[in-house]
Formats: C-alpha cells, structure tokens, sequence
C-alpha cells in the first residue's frame, strides 16, 4: 500500500522512523540505513514539507515528507525534477514560441509601415518638387501684363482651379499686326 501512495514514478519513496532508519526503500537497496537529512534537504523533525534539493546519484529531485498518522514514522518521497516539471516546460516553450512570434510580426509590422511611411513621404516630396517646378514654369510662361493696344483696354483674370492647374493663355502678335489670342488647357498629369 506504501508503493501505491507514491505521488510520483521516478524517483523512491522511503518510510523512516523516529531514529531516521529507512524501514522502507522502493528500491529495495537502503531499508536499515540511516536517513541522511543533509542529502535530502528536509527536517525530518518537522511535521511536512518539500524541497527541492539533489539524491544520492546527483539528480535534481523534489524530496517532500509528511508524518504517518499513528506512528512515529515519515513518508519521504523523492521524485526527478525534470519529470515533474516537463508538463509545465512543455508549456513555457509554447508560451515562448507565442511571444517570439509575436515579437517578429510586431518588428515586420514596424518595418512595413516605416517603409511605408518613407515612400509616402518619398512621394509627398516629389509632388511637392513636381508642384514648385510647375508653378515656375507656368509662371515663365505666362505674359507678365496685357498688350497694350491704342483704343483698347485689355484685362488678364486668370483664377486656377487648384495650385498648378494646365490652364494657359498668351498674346502673339502676328506678321500683320494683327493680335492673336491664345487660351489652352493641358490635360494629363505631371509636369
């Protein structure tokens, strides 16, 4: 019945009297020995308890005691650490994998929208230039004042639609002194 008590499956489970002798060893190999409380990392002399501390053969174990009701005895039980605990890595490793994913697609998505960010700005930009050039030219292009004809009174109200529009006008005087007037649109985009 002590062997079915066991809380684990890989380590021993011993049964230890007053004086610290091991009465009972799931190995078989220590009944008789003497209960060395400074391997196992507990106080026997307490009523229970765990610790994590390491065997006889050097493995990280969780030893955990408690008193057998009705006796002066203790149940000592001695289970590996990494048996114990591989639910619980199995676990954090997926919980790693999240954030690491997490992490990534977070810098991707910073990146992708800082490069998005830069062309739209790259673009702004050479609108802007494109805008300024356009103004210029429209500027060069267009006569600075109306001819100036004896019994004639001439005007120029030119009110673009928007900043730079294709709208353009010009006075040519012709051979024969005749004055042509000239009034376009420029359809299409860009300069």
């Amino acid at each position: 019945s002590i062997v079915r008590l066991r809380l684990g499956q890989s380590g021993h489970t011993y049964v230890v009297d007053d004086n610290g002798v091991i009465l009972f060893d799931s190995g078989s190999n220590l009944v008789g020995h003497i209960f060395s409380e400074e391997i196992s990392g507990i106080r026997l002399s307490e009523q229970s308890g765990a610790a994590r501390t390491v065997d006889a053969e050097g493995n990280d174990v969780v030893t955990a005691y408690a008193s057998i009701p009705g006796t002066p005895w203790t149940l000592v039980t001695e289970d590996q650490w990494t048996i114990l605990t591989s639910a619980n890595r199995q676990y954090i490793n997926a919980l790693l994998l999240i954030m690491v994913v997490g992490i990534v697609f977070s810098i991707t998505g910073l990146i992708v929208f800082i490069r998005l960010r830069n062309r739209a700005l790259d673009a702004l930009s050479a609108t802007e230039n494109e805008t300024h050039l356009a103004r210029q030219l429209k500027r060069k292009l267009l006569p600075k004042q109306a001819p100036i004809l004896p019994g004639w009174q001439l005007n120029v109200y030119h009110h673009p639609a928007s900043q730079v529009s294709g709208d353009y006008y010009d006075f040519v005087h012709l051979l024969d002194g005749r004055l042509m007037l000239v009034m376009a649109e420029v359809t299409g985009s860009g300069v």
